[in-house]
């Protein structure tokens, strides 16, 4: 179980921060080792996560104070394609938030949606994309924060904590502990090992019936009921018979002067 302590730790040093022990943390920052107590750090990084939550918002907030500006209205056609992507994007987003659905702000993306470009000004137009881009970056860099908050509290419960519990807790879940409560074998296996099946459930899908009716007597003169309209006049045919066998050939002349 030692090994799960050991994937916290490279987890942490993959992020910057570097466990002395279950109580002592170097944390790098602006190039720099700084050595801390882990419960000072996850404080720390607490106060970070709040702020930059509050600069998520705002953004969400400027971005729709800018789709509201009124003026002139010259640009790019590049320019307008990434704007009308972004606030696209943008809306998509924010469906993903339940809070965010029910505020203001995600009603007047959609009323947002329903206008033609030539009503948003230059700058709104130029501006909204840089925003928008803010705010994914944004809410990445508060990800990336709340995963190392976790793991630091789960660090500072100490090793045997993390040999015991960290299994239960992620069982079902994605990520360096995802499954680790199955054996290897049910986990990891060789491609090998089910290559047989796999290519047999390939074969059974291509001869399922949809794919085969109406060409069961595809290289007869006859054609089945189907989903493809078999045209005669469209069958290959020999270059040298291309005067009477081609359908974009015309008809021979039979008469002669």
């Amino acid at each position: 179980m030692t090994k799960n302590w050991e994937i916290l730790q490279q987890e942490l040093a993959f992020h910057g921060v570097r466990l002395v022990d279950q109580n002592v943390c170097d944390i790098i920052s602006d190039g720099k080792v700084v050595r801390k107590p882990i419960p000072s750090a996850i404080k720390a990084l607490k106060s970070q996560i709040d702020d930059n939550k509050e600069l998520f918002i705002d953004l969400w907030q400027e971005a729709v104070n800018v789709l509201e500006y009124t003026g002139k209205h010259v640009y790019e056609q590049k320019m307008v394609d990434l704007f009308v992507y972004s606030v696209k994007e943008l809306t998509r987003f924010a469906e993903c938030f339940p809070d965010m659905r029910k505020s203001h702000i995600y009603g007047k993306l959609q009323s947002f949606l329903d206008r033609d470009c030539d009503s948003f000004t230059q700058e709104t137009v130029v501006k909204f994309p840089e925003i928008k881009m803010s705010i994914d970056w944004i809410y990445r860099l508060i990800s990336q924060q709340e995963y190392v908050y976790r793991l630091l509290r789960a660090a500072i419960k100490g090793e045997q904590f993390v040999s015991e519990k960290i299994v239960r807790l992620a069982r079902g879940v994605q990520g360096p502990w995802s499954r680790l409560d199955v054996p290897m074998q049910e986990r990891v296996f060789e491609w090998s090992e089910i290559d047989p099946e796999v290519r047999g459930r390939d074969k059974d899908i291509r001869g399922q019936r949809r794919y085969r009716m109406g060409l069961e007597n595809y290289n007869d003169d006859q054609f089945k009921e189907g989903f493809v309209w078999r045209e005669q006049r469209n069958e290959p045919f020999l270059w040298t018979d291309r005067d009477s066998e081609s359908p974009y050939s015309p008809a021979p002349n039979t008469m002669r002067s």
